[in-house]
């Protein structure tokens, strides 16, 4: 089980809760659950997933999710909006160093872009460093490109950038046994700079 909190701009009304349950099945594969609030009661997010997944082969799992999201507000004169959508892909372990994905799917909350495809791929240089490459299709390619430095396996540092807009990002964690305690910023061509910060427990 794990419980998350992260807030943006350190305004109430900017936070995500998150609460995700997992359920290994032995040989039969893994089921997991979750739920994700964001907002507050003037403006409200409610997400709600449900996913399975399997072992295909030694370095091959294959995995289907459902998606349930529902928008709304405390004003009257704005309806409410629910969608259901769904994904599937795979993930591969190729090697101890390379790990490599692909998902694809249906979008929910929204009408016009109604298909998403992922491809990501994760290569461990060394032990301690990270690097993330991912391609994100919606209606548009919005390229990420990241690098997350672990030191002593408590304390870490990550830097990125992304196109479609172009952002770019940093943070500072600290992981002690089952928690663990995040500051971020991310600056948007946009919007400027957005500080966040966020708390995980895991049980």
């Amino acid at each position: 089980m794990r419980l998350s909190y992260r807030q943006a701009y350190l305004l109430p009304e900017l936070a995500d809760k998150t609460l995700t349950l997992a359920l290994p099945t032995g040989h039969i594969g893994r089921i997991e659950a979750g739920y994700t609030h964001h907002g507050n009661t003037d403006y409200f997010e409610h997400l709600a997933e449900a996913a399975y997944s399997l072992r295909v082969t030694g370095w091959l799992w294959a995995g289907i999710a459902a998606h349930y999201l529902h928008i709304g507000t405390s004003d009257p004169h704005y309806e409410h909006q629910q969608w259901i959508s769904a994904t599937g892909g795979l993930h591969a372990d190729v090697g101890q160093r390379l790990r490599m994905s692909v998902i694809a799917g249906s979008c929910p909350g929204t009408d016009t872009h109604r298909y998403r495809i992922l491809f990501q791929g994760a290569y461990h240089p060394t032990p301690q460093l990270l690097t993330v490459i991912e391609a994100d299709y919606q209606a548009l390619w919005r390229i990420h490109f990241g690098m997350e430095y672990n030191y002593s396996g408590s304390v870490y540092v990550r830097a990125g950038i992304a196109t479609n807009p172009i952002t770019a990002a940093v943070g500072l964690g600290l992981r002690y046994r089952s928690y663990s305690f995040d500051l971020g910023a991310e600056l948007h061509n946009t919007l400027g700079l957005t500080p966040s910060i966020s708390l995980t427990l895991w049980f």
